[in-house]
């Protein structure tokens, strides 16, 4: 069985170096890009293709997929062999309830019935043949004799197959507690778009996450009014949001516990947080992010941001609190 990985998406193996990576980003982010290539799932495609790249090229969040990846592979082939196990198990046991079955009696009892009747039959004939022959005369009065016999394709008839009652299969929410997505990932992206970066920009933002909740930040342009990034990063860790096209920006936070990736928002299969979501922004325009590069004598100065989140009070940046509609406004 295959899997569909970023190693995979971007057509490298898994020992690839970093070399290897961005020369198979570029090509496919050069074939698939929703600008030159007008088929209906570029768009999706390259959206898969930036995140590989995202991760991948980053040594920190590489590692943490790889083992992330190893473990899923793991757990695949456990599952498998459980699942063998158990199924080798469950034919055993109906083979024993089968031999023991009232029903296979039933009919074995039939069978036996019905060839003992066969006999009897062909008895009855022969020995009126024979006397017919002996004596030459109708000296008998032969009465049609009514003989219940089974047919032995009742057999089949008579058989019922059990079928299992059919069960609708509920998710167990708990199978969420405690899981998280991996630092930089972008799970609002098909509804937000794609992330928006321009490498001719050495600004960033770095993200301290300070709070007990992991969350999903996104910086917002207040002029376009289009959200360049969403970005999640886990509790009691920093990311730094690097290569903003210039312009200012609002931030918004999502913060929360146990990650479900099938929960909805307007019908669209997002994933959310389980527990303890909180959404807040920041409380006015002093705090927007101002990331246009300005020349000084002393040559370009680069715009550069760090920031503390907290879901209480005492964070370096001012927040209100807003609801879920205000954060996945566009």
């Amino acid at each position: 069985m295959s899997i569909n990985t970023y190693y995979t998406i971007l057509g490298i193996t898994e020992c690839a170096t970093f070399e290897e990576i961005q020369k198979a980003y570029r090509q496919k982010a050069l074939l698939y890009h929703p600008d030159k290539n007008k088929s209906d799932n570029a768009h999706d495609i390259f959206i898969k293709i930036q995140k590989a790249y995202e991760v991948l090229s980053d040594p920190e969040r590489r590692s943490k997929y790889d083992n992330d990846l190893n473990s899923y592979r793991q757990n695949i082939f456990n599952s498998i062999n459980t699942d063998k196990t158990n199924r080798s198990k469950s034919d055993i046991e109906n083979i024993q309830k089968q031999k023991k079955s009232p029903i296979n009696k039933r009919s074995y009892k039939r069978e036996k019935t019905s060839i003992n009747s066969k006999n009897i039959l062909i008895f009855i004939c022969i020995s009126i043949i024979t006397i017919y022959i002996a004596y030459h005369a109708n000296l008998f009065n032969i009465n049609n004799h009514n003989t219940d016999t089974i047919n032995p394709t009742q057999q089949i008839d008579d058989y019922v197959e059990e079928v299992a009652p059919m069960v609708e299969e509920v998710e167990d929410s708990n199978i969420y507690k405690n899981n998280h997505l991996m630092n930089g990932d972008s799970p609002f992206t098909e509804y937000f778009g794609i992330n928006s970066y321009d490498d001719s920009q050495d600004n960033y933002i770095t993200v301290n996450n300070g709070s007990d909740q992991d969350a999903v930040v996104i910086l917002k342009n207040i002029t376009s009014k289009k959200i360049i990034r969403n970005v999640y990063i886990n509790k009691h860790t920093s990311y730094d949001i690097r290569n903003i096209p210039e312009g200012i920006y609002e931030m918004k936070c999502v913060y929360g516990n146990d990650w479900n990736p099938n929960l909805l928002f307007n019908g669209m299969k997002l994933g959310m947080f389980q527990s303890n979501v909180h959404y807040s922004s920041q409380a006015n325009y002093k705090d927007y992010f101002n990331m246009f590069s300005e020349r000084t004598e002393n040559g370009i100065s680069i715009p550069y941001y760090e920031v503390t989140l907290h879901k209480v009070s005492n964070g370096n940046m001012r927040t209100k609190k807003i609801n879920q509609s205000d954060f996945f406004e566009k």
